[in-house]
């Protein structure tokens, strides 16, 4: 899924730099994701077992104090803090340029869609996007957030992996087994959430579905927004 990300957020930059990129930052980010969290894991399973791994609210100031080096463990914590933030800053550029696409086909307000004349980011956007993200981290419990955000992030995925059915065959007979699998693999994952998060997650999707069926009521196929653009915009889409 990290790759899927990848290249549904950095797709327009291959019109510039070629499709070679986006091929390399997939590779680099699965290997990188995979090598530092084995590393991780073996770390702390060697250090404290996995009984004491799986109790701590802070696996790895855990890791660090089992040893000889516990005077490292504010630093630990400032790290893993530095981490997270640098996580949430790469999300919030992906999720940034999401808005400006939606934007853009007036899914959300247009002026979500413009775009900085010096830096080239979709400014408006990450500034609204961070108002909401602090807004809900601050007075709400973490875990909860954290859940909500896994079950939206599935439900992303699924839907990208349903929308591949309309994509031309081409002879590639395995693209729509892929796909069949991915989206099941992301509502098992999914449902392995609390139920209340499920329960949440579902409402709200069912909200956004309802709105944009209402929105779309009465809407010509050939205006942005239509039936004909989110069908694709494929000649001869009913």
């Amino acid at each position: 899924m990290l790759g899927a990300g990848v290249f549904a957020t950095f797709g327009p930059a291959a019109r510039v730099a070629g499709a070679g990129l986006l091929i390399a930052l997939g590779i680099a980010a699965v290997v990188a994701c995979c090598n530092g969290i084995a590393s991780a894991q073996l770390a702390g399973l060697a250090a404290v077992g996995p009984a004491e791994l799986a109790r701590s609210v802070a696996p790895l100031a855990a890791v660090t104090n089992s040893g000889s080096l516990s005077w490292l463990t504010p630093v630990v914590r400032v790290g893993g803090a530095i981490a997270s933030a640098g996580a949430l800053l790469s999300l919030l550029a992906g999720v940034g340029r999401t808005v400006l696409a939606m934007a853009r086909d007036h899914e959300l307000p247009h002026v979500l869609a413009a775009v900085h004349d010096r830096y080239q980011v979709p400014h408006r956007a990450d500034i609204i996007l961070g108002l909401i993200i602090t807004t809900i981290v601050l007075p709400a419990d973490l875990r909860g957030a954290i859940g909500l955000s896994s079950f939206a992030v599935l439900t992303y995925y699924a839907i990208t992996n349903a929308a591949s059915f309309t994509l031309l065959d081409r002879g590639r007979w395995w693209r729509r087994p892929l796909a069949v699998l991915g989206g099941t693999c992301c509502a098992a994952l999914a449902l392995t959430l609390p139920l209340a998060t499920v329960a949440t997650g579902a409402a709200v999707a069912s909200l956004g579905l309802l709105g944009r069926a209402l929105r779309l009521v009465g809407r010509p196929p050939n205006l942005p927004g239509g039936r004909g653009r989110c069908l694709g915009g494929l000649p001869g889409s009913p």
